[in-house]
């Protein structure tokens, strides 16, 4: 008996301490136990990372289940010891986690909301050794107020190796520092939200995010939505500066403020005074200040639309390059009478390349320019017929646009923001113009650059997205007894690849060789690879109008287009019956039957002539083009010259 009283305490020993070592801290609210699991849960986030870096061999993460925690010391963070939130109080992994459908990467089922109570949310005293993570948690209401940089970083304060992802930075301020949602001086926020947080007073700004990188440090900020914050100095969304190397990746940056009692500032979205600093696939729309993007160092591949103040180049002799993106829809102020869009100090160091602008490109700044295109218009997104010399149309032509300039006040302009998408069209005269850039081989969706025809040479498009080419097999067999051509009459053999951007309507006609007739159109979807064609089959033949042609839909998936031929009963060819032949500006008919039906349709299947033959000879006039004839049911393409 004494022997197996031995055996279970030594069981019920061992047991406590493999929960105890399994790397793991547990937090809930109300907690009153040691941490060692979620039935024993702690209520203190600070005692848990205290208790996690006193056995630092086992204890890696503080896990912490969703509810409200009110914070009235700055949590310290430890170096090594992550933090999770938004847990249920059940799982036994990270990726257990549940998210919204459909929702952002900071969209927990069940939310960790952190609520400063008169100071600072997240503590870091110095640069980490190791990565250190916080993850999940809301954090909100902080001021900036903790035992480093006092009255800055009102969220939090990032140093090297610490990582904040999967987060909602909001409604904190630095009332007397930098930094109204966060002050880093190294590591990387990704995957987050930074909303409406503000910086006031202080000559440093950074609404949102203010960054002073130090030397040996890296900072990034990628994935993030960047909303609603402001500034009363510089850099309502994001202020950068420091001389180590900064990176803002692939951020939505939108209806951010630099403003001081009606008096407005630079760099609304971003005021970047560091030359190591690069900005890639950003969207930077809807934002109000003295400058929208003040800009020393890098930006490639950032749409830059309908924003009050302009793009301005800072430096006269820092290295700096534009490459690839959007100048489009932006103001001088609000009153909308000057329209901007690259302006700043002349600089032989500036190089200007292969971007879209409404305001031609200066040319007494002394900058490095080349392949950049001019819009002819700054306020419309469609088609113009006669478009300014020397301009490319009206406007990039996105998919939606704001229909207002500057940040949002009104609810339907907050509406319009949500609703806005500034993806190029196919039809975007910003398509496949822009150049090679290694820091942009993939865009703003993680699409790889650059897309185009598969077999062809293709360019970066500019602005933050690329828009994908999606691909069309001409199948086997599709040529055997008939033959399809594309809208410019191009006869498309068996195994003719071809490549459209995502969206393109476009025509195809089927014309069937002497003795057959078109039984069967459709397409199969595919795969890109054009090797894979296992998706649904759509039969398009009763799309298929009476000229022969088919009016495609938009594109969206790529496909294998194929038809079936058989044979006719009749006569094989309207040769065979009828004359038909054009000559200058007109089409002859003879040896017409009395009430043979005869149509003539455009290329593009517009009806221009149909009638019931009543003489065995007439004439119908017609301009230069290519046209189908169609005789009761026989059919002929027609050149006119």
């Amino acid at each position: 008996m004494k022997k197996l009283l031995l055996s279970l305490v030594v069981l019920l020993s061992m047991t406590a301490m493999a929960e105890q070592k399994n790397g793991i801290v547990y937090v809930k609210p109300g907690g009153a136990g040691d941490g060692t699991s979620w039935a024993n849960a702690m209520g203190d986030i600070q005692t848990a990372i205290n208790t996690a870096r006193a056995d630092k061999a086992a204890r890696k993460d503080v896990w912490v289940a969703a509810g409200d925690y009110t914070i009235g010391t700055a949590i310290v963070m430890s170096d090594s010891i992550s933090l999770y939130g938004s847990f249920a109080g059940t799982e036994t992994a990270v990726d257990q986690r549940t998210k919204l459908t459909n929702g952002k990467p900071w969209e927990f089922t069940n939310s960790t909301i952190l609520t400063a109570n008169n100071c600072r949310l997240i503590e870091t005293a110095s640069n980490f050794d190791m990565a250190t993570i916080v993850d999940g948690f809301i954090l909100t209401n902080g001021n900036g107020i903790g035992t480093t940089l006092s009255k800055s970083g009102g969220a939090a304060v990032v140093r090297n190796n610490m990582v904040i992802q999967n987060c909602v930075i909001q409604n904190s301020t630095a009332l007397d520092g930098a930094g109204g949602g966060l002050n880093m001086t190294g590591g990387t926020v990704k995957n987050s939200w930074i909303y409406n947080n503000r910086q006031t007073t202080n000559a440093n700004g950074g609404g949102g995010i203010y960054i002073n990188t130090a030397s040996g440090n890296e900072t990034t900020v990628e994935n993030c939505k960047i909303e609603k914050n402001s500034s009363t100095i510089r850099g309502g969304g994001i202020n950068v500066q420091g001389v180590g190397f900064t990176y803002l990746k692939n951020l939505y940056i939108v209806n951010n403020k630099s403003e001081d009692s009606g008096t407005p500032k630079a760099g609304a979205a971003i005021y970047a005074n560091s030359a190591t600093n690069t900005a890639t696939n950003c969207i930077i729309s809807n934002n109000s200040g003295l400058t929208t993007f003040y800009i020393k160092g890098n930006v490639f591949n950032c749409t830059m639309v309908n924003n009050i103040g302009g793009a301005y180049l800072a430096e006269a002799s820092a290295t700096i390059e534009l490459s690839n993106n959007i100048f489009w829809g932006m103001y001088t102020d609000i009153t909308e009478t000057t329209a901007t869009s690259l302006s700043g100090a002349a600089n032989a160091n500036a190089t200007i390349n292969n971007n879209a602008t409404y305001n031609p490109i200066p040319t007494d700044k002394n900058w490095k320019t080349s392949g950049n295109i001019q819009f002819s218009s700054n306020i419309s997104n469609g088609d113009v017929t006669d478009p300014a010399p020397g301009t490319v149309g009206s406007g990039p032509k996105f998919y939606h646009v704001t229909r207002f300039r500057g940040t949002a006040a009104a609810d339907e302009e907050i509406l319009s923001l949500d609703s806005a998408d500034w993806r190029i069209k196919y039809n975007s005269p910003c398509l496949n113009i822009g150049k090679t850039l290694v820091a942009t081989n993939l865009d703003y969706l993680g699409v790889q650059r650059p897309q185009g025809h598969p077999t062809a040479s293709a360019q970066y498009d500019m602005g933050a997205y690329e828009l994908p080419y999606r691909k069309m097999l001409i199948g086997e067999g599709t040529n055997t007894n008939g033959t399809v051509y594309d809208s410019n009459a191009t006869q498309l053999p068996d195994g003719t690849i071809l490549g459209y951007p995502e969206g393109t309507v476009s025509d195809f006609l089927f014309e069937a060789k002497p003795g057959y007739k078109l039984l069967k159109a459709a397409y199969i979807t595919g795969s890109d690879d054009l090797t894979s064609f296992d998706g649904q089959e759509v039969d398009i033949t009763d799309k298929i109008d009476a000229a022969g042609i088919w009016h495609s839909h938009p594109l969206v998936k790529s496909l294998k287009l194929y038809a079936v031929w058989s044979s006719t009963s009749g006569l094989e060819n309207i040769d065979y019956v009828y004359s038909v032949f054009a000559t200058k500006n007109k089409i002859i008919f003879s040896k017409i039957n009395q009430n043979d039906k005869v149509s003539v349709y455009t290329i593009t299947g517009n009806l221009i002539f149909n009638k019931k033959a009543d003489t065995p000879q007439f004439i119908v006039p017609v301009e230069k083009g290519i046209y189908i004839v169609r005789i009761n049911n026989l059919a002929k393409k027609v050149v006119v010259e």
